[in-house]
This record gives structure tokens, sequence and C-alpha cells, in this order.
């Protein structure tokens, strides 16, 4: 419900900045958002010792499942983080309104979180560097970091969680690659490969005497000799 909710008022969510007609669609954005994040990420889970085998049913979806969980988690947390750095980049009041705990750790919480989805088997890893970039960008607006200081600190922040992707991406191929060569060794024994089951309704085992002391004896025996066109 709440995922319709962001559907319905996310249209309006940037207007409030100057119109205060739409505040309320504003409000409606970040506490769906909210509501939606503690759904998928308990606040006893923002450990990162804690395994995608672990903790609720659909924590375990919206890090292993299909698109449509990991979007609606992805979703909220880009919403809290524009929030939020809509609130650093207001002018408008005289004194800058103290920004929600709840709120920044949501972004925190969600670095971690796409990062574990990479970890369970994603392979995309596009949403877990956009995170970092959002991460990066919030961290320097709390800092105060220039404008000439941030392109050096959003690239350094993505380089960072490319290689630790990388790092996960090739222990998995490598993974796959042992698994692969066990299955080719098992393969190559003396078992029946798979779909030959049925090929001894084709051969005519009449043809064939393997009571015989040399196992070539069966091509030279006078029946098979007078089938063969000589």
């Amino acid at each position: 419900m709440h995922r319709y909710f962001l559907a319905l008022h996310i249209p309006f969510f940037v207007p409030p900045l100057r119109e205060t007609a739409y505040a309320f669609s504003r409000n409606v954005v970040v506490d769906a958002s909210l509501k939606i994040w503690r759904a998928v990420l308990l606040p006893s889970s923002h450990s990162d010792e804690i395994s995608p085998l672990n903790g609720d049913d659909l924590e375990r979806l919206a890090i292993c499942g299909s698109q449509f969980f990991r979007v609606s988690a992805l979703q909220a947390c880009f919403m809290v983080a524009a929030e939020l750095i809509f609130q650093l980049q207001e002018e408008n009041s005289l004194s800058p309104a103290p920004l929600r705990p709840d709120l920044l750790s949501i972004v925190n919480d969600a670095v971690n979180w796409s990062f574990r989805c990479v970890e369970a088997g994603e392979t995309n890893i596009k949403g877990h560097l956009f995170m970092c970039l959002v991460d990066a960008r919030l961290d320097g607006l709390i800092r105060g970091v220039g404008k000439d200081e941030l392109p050096a600190s959003l690239i350094r922040a993505v380089e960072n969680g490319q290689e630790n992707c990388l790092r996960v991406l090739e222990e998995r191929a490598a993974e796959g690659q042992t698994e692969a060569r066990v299955d080719l060794l098992s393969q190559t024994g003396i078992d029946t490969p798979k779909g030959m089951e049925d090929w001894d309704i084709m051969m005519p085992i009449g043809q064939f005497n393997f009571d015989s002391g040399d196992p070539m004896n069966w091509w030279f025996d006078d029946e098979t000799m007078e089938r063969l066109p000589l």
C-alpha cells in the first residue's frame, strides 16, 4: 500500500520546495518511504555481519528476490536521500533545520544493504554504486565540502564501491569455474551420458556377440559378415 502512495505523490514531491500547496505530498513520500524501509530492513538487522539467509522473510526477498522487492526498497532510499539533500540545500530559513536521525540512518544502511544484494548473487552493481554516490553527496553537504572538492569525493566513493563489488563478483566467478570443472570431471566417467539412455533400441543387439573371447570377434563372425555389402 505504501508503494502505491509513493507512486501517487512522487510527481508532487519536488514542487513543495517552491509551493507550499504540495507540502502534504512531501510528507506522504517521506513517511511512506520510512515505513517501506522499516518493513524491508528491521532495526535489529543493521549489522554488517548478518547473512542474507537470516532475518525476516521480506528482508530476504528484498535481498535475494525479484526486482519488485529490490526496487521498492531502493526507491524508498532514494526518496529519503532526496529529502535530506533538499533540507540541506534550503536557504529560506535563517538557520538550517536539524536532520532527522532516522532518515540519516536509512541512507547509511542502504549502502550496506545494496552491497549485501551483490553478495547474495546480484550482478548489476549500478544500484550499489549509486547509493555510494548519494551517501558521499549527502556526507559532503553535511560536512560543508566545497564545490571544488566534492567531485573528487564522489569519484573516490564510487571507486571504493566498485572495488568491493568486483572482489565479490570475481570470487563468485571463480567458484562457478570450479563447480564447472567438477561437473565436467564427473561426466567423463563410465556412466552413460544424459540423453543416451534410450539409444539401445536403435542398436541391432542381435549382431553383437559379446560372449566370445576376443572383443573384436563379433565383427568378424559369420552372421555379421553376411550382412556386410562386400
